[in-house]
């Protein structure tokens, strides 16, 4: 056989580099950011009739449908017509503190003895403890610890001390909840609201995302 010439192999890498980059792109492509104003009017109209407190924070795209996330944590799927297929939230129940089951009340006065728990909440799956020293801890249903997110920039402070924007924001797109705890660091602050969702603001009182 005789030996390939070395403008023969070039030639075949060329073209092997340029599938491979093709078929990168096409996968990239399977899952986009899209503009709200490129969504198909369907997905706007069920939006502004069935959510009319809240607004269409970011927008994907798959050969599949669109995934919209909106202001208030809720999640929606659509199909390529713009024709609603599921929701999701990340909406949880607030639960009282007195009502924590004793393996949760247990861990945290062993792990974090002497801290105030300012919330509880919980969903089908899990609790969510949030304490005054900026931690967010995590339980099964059961009481098991499954995880801790810590936050140790964070100060707790009053509701009454959030700038007008962020209380004027709250009363537009959250009419009926009450904020239960806030936090504050360098670069905003994160507003934890009755039903477990979390806002997050600049210093400033602009909103930034839900979550």
């Amino acid at each position: 056989m005789k030996n390939l010439s070395f403008k023969s192999i070039l030639v075949i890498f060329s073209f092997t580099l340029l599938f491979a980059s093709c078929k990168w792109v096409d996968d990239v492509d399977m899952y986009r950011r899209v503009k709200v104003e490129d969504l198909p009017s369907t997905i706007i109209e069920y939006v502004d009739l069935n959510y009319p407190n809240a607004t269409i924070q970011r927008a994907w795209r798959d050969n599949d449908g669109y995934e919209i996330r909106l202001s208030n944590g809720r999640e929606i799927n659509f199909d390529l017509d713009g024709i609603m297929i599921y929701e999701e939230d990340d909406y949880y129940d607030s639960v009282s503190l007195n009502n924590l089951p004793p393996a949760i009340s247990q861990y945290l006065s062993s792990n974090y003895p002497g801290t105030p728990l300012i919330a509880v909440f919980m969903d089908d799956d899990e609790y969510k403890v949030l304490l005054a020293s900026g931690h967010e801890v995590y339980f099964s249903k059961n009481g098991s610890f499954l995880r801790v997110e810590s936050n140790p920039g964070y100060t707790l402070v009053p509701a009454n001390q959030l700038p007008a924007p962020v209380t004027a924001y709250l009363s537009a797109q959250y009419p009926g909840l009450s904020v239960v705890a806030v936090w504050m660091d360098d670069d905003g602050y994160e507003v934890f609201l009755s039903n477990g969702i979390e806002l997050n603001f600049s210093l400033d009182g602009t909103f930034l995302y839900a979550g």
